[in-house]
């Protein structure tokens, strides 16, 4: 599931974020387990977009609790990534590798070769937060990089370029940074909606920018 966040004003995520939950106990005692989960897997996306990520911890626990219930490899999956950034946000780094490391497993269940590449994306993401970790970083990025690149997702091989050119600008592998930028900004320019499209080639020339001043 992806919520474009960058377009909707957070005065509307927050109203959202009151509705959903004030139906979430309706949903789930008039349809079916599958669906209490799908909802509280968008109360998690929605609160953590307000910022309220404890609040956000717990829909997804629940989440996770239904859907291991109903077995349902794929929402386990969703619930785990979500899991797993609240605590890279609370600086507890382990946990969220834990997650996020669980959360590879419902998925190689299904088969969902993107879906791993995507996990391997945030568990750089949780590593390039860590100082001194970025040569880990660097090769978990790279194992995104081999699955996402034959899979034609401009938008998770752009945010993985990103995240790949910034850790190698850290280590000063200046050359390194600037092809997997370039090659970021490029891949970027074939996305279909223009906010996300925008939003990712900003924050792709900045850390470009920031590699030029910091070499020279």
């Amino acid at each position: 599931m992806v919520l474009d966040s960058a377009s909707i004003p957070k005065d509307f995520l927050g109203r959202a974020l009151e509705v959903l939950e004030d139906h979430l106990d309706v949903i789930e005692s008039t349809r079916t387990k599958t669906s209490g989960a799908k909802h509280t897997a968008r109360l998690g996306i929605i609160t953590v977009e307000c910022m309220t990520t404890t609040k956000s911890i717990v829909h997804y626990e629940r989440q996770l609790s239904i859907a291991k219930e109903i077995k349902d490899a794929a929402l386990e999956a969703e619930a785990l990534y979500g899991l797993g950034y609240n605590p890279g946000r609370l600086c507890d780094y382990d946990k969220a590798m834990e997650y996020l490391e669980q959360g590879l497993v419902p998925l190689s269940d299904t088969g969902d070769i993107p879906g791993q590449g995507r996990a391997y994306s945030y568990m750089g993401d949780v590593l390039l937060a860590q100082d001194g970790r970025e040569q880990e970083a660097i090769e978990m990025l790279q194992k995104a990089n081999g699955i996402l690149e034959p899979r034609n997702d401009p938008e998770a091989m752009s945010l993985v370029l990103c995240k790949l050119g910034e850790a190698y600008m850290r280590i000063e592998a200046w050359d390194n940074a600037i092809i997997a930028l370039e090659k970021g900004i490029s891949i970027s320019a074939s996305m279909e909606f223009e906010v996300i499209r925008n939003q990712l080639q900003s924050e792709l020339h900045q850390v470009l920018g920031r590699t030029y001043l910091e070499q020279y």
